[in-house]
């Protein structure tokens, strides 16, 4: 009975706090909300992820009700990240190494009108075990283009965002609940600058929000033991919202536009089954809905997303999904202290008022010590 009480608590604070909550413009980056941390098992499932969150970092940022089930302390001192989009690889020249400087770089996009070359990189340190979990993430996206060949548009974020996570297993972990909070340090924005082609100032580093600010997450799991195992997650994010100041332990930026503006709660849910083929084959089948308080505005097929996928073994994993009307694929592998995961996928960026189609790849590679 108390566990159920506990329970209901949470899940009534979840969604009470819906209407408490400010609706402010979004951050950059994808048009429904999520994790802010994107992996890529999660980009090939089409974000239908959080029933499969099932290290520390996956806990931490998809659903803080993982740090209740974690089997086995983990601590992965390289959680490295890297990806581009496909019109990348149509812009590579000699210059390609200088993509992280925008007045070197700038001439190459141009050139290529209109072509919009963008790229990223992660790195994720952390270490959980059983009810706790703790990280920084640390994370730079790059993206420039140029419809007429002089001017320039230019989107970036940089942020650095400590994070830590408790979970508790009940009703002998039928049920597990977990909380993590993130303190999001960030830089982002997007420019355009008039004949900008030529300018060996330009930086996208100029004119950007910057701040800091507190972001609170808790999650909800509850696991059916039957056939399937069909499972029930509920996860909130920026409950109550996030209010940004103007302070930063990362301050990249040249220049500010000031504080980033608010963020909204966002929740979603997913209802998965993993029935079991012979071999150790298991198939996760995953449906789930994203920011069921709309905060994309957006419709509800958009906010739908599905994932599937086949473990062999727990060390080789063929992945697919399907989210805002858009296709995902992927593949694992893994081993006792390591992971290399591959994603190919698309997603849509900006606001509802303002977006763009990003088709990209993603390679993720983990290191475990233990």
């Amino acid at each position: 009975m108390r566990a159920r009480a506990r329970v209901s608590y949470l899940a009534s604070g979840l969604f009470a706090a819906i209407a408490l909550t400010p609706r402010g413009a979004g951050a950059w980056g994808e048009l429904i909300p999520g994790s802010r941390y994107t992996n890529a098992r999660a980009a090939a499932l089409g974000q239908a992820y959080i029933p499969l969150a099932d290290d520390g970092a996956a806990a931490l940022f998809y659903n803080p009700a993982a740090l209740g089930k974690l089997a086995a302390t983990h601590f992965e001192p390289l959680n490295f990240q890297v990806g581009t989009n496909m019109d990348f690889f149509s812009v590579i020249d000699r210059n390609v190494m200088s993509f992280s400087n925008l007045a070197a770089w700038q001439p190459s996009v141009g050139a290529r009108t209109p072509k919009q070359p963008g790229v990223s990189g992660l790195i994720f340190p952390n270490f959980a075990f059983r009810g706790f979990g703790i990280g920084i993430l640390a994370e730079a996206n790059y993206w420039a283009t140029s419809s007429n060949g002089t001017d320039m548009r230019y989107r970036t974020m940089v942020r650095l965002i400590p994070a830590a996570g408790f979970g508790l297993r009940l009703a002998s972990g039928v049920i597990k609940i977990g909380y993590a909070i993130h303190w999001i340090n960030q830089s982002f924005g997007d420019q355009t600058v008039a004949n900008a082609i030529g300018n060996t100032t330009m930086s996208y580093l100029d004119n950007l929000y910057q701040g800091s600010g507190l972001s609170h997450n808790a999650g909800l799991s509850i696991a059916f033991p039957m056939q399937y195992l069909p499972q029930i997650h509920v996860v909130g994010r920026n409950i109550l919202g996030v209010r940004y100041g103007s302070s930063s332990i990362l301050p990249v930026a040249r220049s500010t536009a000031g504080a980033p503006p608010a963020e909204s709660m966002s929740i979603d849910a997913a209802l998965m089954f993993s029935p079991k083929m012979g071999s150790g084959t298991t198939i996760n089948l995953i449906v789930e809905e994203r920011d069921l308080t709309n905060t994309s505005q957006t419709g509800l097929l958009n906010r739908f997303a599905t994932g599937l996928e086949f473990n062999f073994r727990d060390q080789f994993m063929l992945r697919a999904g399907w989210s805002n009307l858009l296709l995902s694929l992927g593949l694992g592998m893994k081993r006792k202290k390591s992971e290399f995961s591959v994603a190919y996928f698309s997603e849509v960026i900006g606001t509802n008022a303002s977006n763009f189609t990003e088709t990209k790849f993603l390679l993720h590679y983990q290191i475990r010590a233990f």
